[in-house]
């Protein structure tokens, strides 16, 4: 019955990691279109917010990591959890750009480079936990 459990606890985590990675193709052309609060909306709603939102005891691949034992999806999170963040960071000051001092300049390049990194990142930790 525990393996059972571990193994439905696992199948749940895998799948909560393909509908995160699922929902994060869009942000690319959501920047371009400089929706920043639909981008946003997508890092803060779970299961994308899990992921580097939440904390560690809520994390996706931390919890992951404890039910496989894989401790290699560790060190995916951290660099993951880093890319959400700043893509977020990024998206965040575009809003308020036009209310600073400075060139004005919305920055679109960085956060779509770093939604794109947590894309190939979740595809990695996908890969690791399903071995």
């Amino acid at each position: 019955p525990f393996d059972a459990m571990a193994s439905t606890t696992t199948d749940t985590v895998i799948a909560d990691l393909k509908v995160s990675r699922e929902r994060l193709i869009p942000i690319p052309d959501l920047l371009e279109k400089e929706d920043w609060e639909a981008v946003r909306r997508i890092l803060k709603t779970p299961p994308v917010n899990s992921l580097w939102n939440l904390g560690e005891t809520k994390n996706t691949l931390m919890i992951l990591a404890k039910e496989t034992g894989n401790f290699d999806l560790i060190e995916v999170k951290d660099e993951l959890a880093g890319s959400l963040q700043m893509c977020d960071q990024f998206t965040y000051d575009n809003v308020f750009v036009y209310y600073q001092p400075g060139s004005g300049k919305v920055k679109v390049k960085e956060p779509k480079e770093l939604a794109i990194r947590a894309m190939k990142q979740l595809d990695e930790a996908i890969g690791l936990a399903t071995q």
